[in-house]
């Protein structure tokens, strides 16, 4: 029998991404900026589409859910560097994407068949 860990441990790391991306987004400089909206929204997404996103066996198809968090990770960075360059807020919130991006890849998950 599975435990709720297995099956959804992977979600875990991205909703405490999502938290202290706010947490940070808000003390670092006691305004969340527009491009700071957007890295939020990004990882609020890339928790979601990770939930969705099933944990498959074969070829690519097994690093899904990795793949779709370090896309999330590159355009937290774009998304600062776009908008106004970076500051070291938007470095923050890269490194928190980039963590969030690793915990997703580390921890282990039952795997489902294609």
């Amino acid at each position: 029998m599975r435990s709720w860990f297995q099956v959804y441990g992977k979600v875990i790391p991205l909703f405490l991404g999502s938290i202290f991306l706010v947490v940070q987004s808000a003390v670092s400089d006691d305004v969340v900026t527009g491009d700071e909206k957007i890295q939020i929204a990004l990882i609020v997404v890339g928790g979601i589409v990770t939930y969705i996103v099933p944990n498959l066996v074969g070829g690519i198809a097994h690093f899904a859910k990795g793949i779709t968090s370090a896309a999330i990770a590159v355009l937290t960075g774009l998304s600062g560097w776009l908008v106004d360059g970076m500051s070291t807020s938007d470095w923050w919130n890269l490194l928190i994407a980039a963590a969030t991006a690793a915990g997703v890849l580390v921890l282990p998950s039952v795997k489902h068949p294609e």
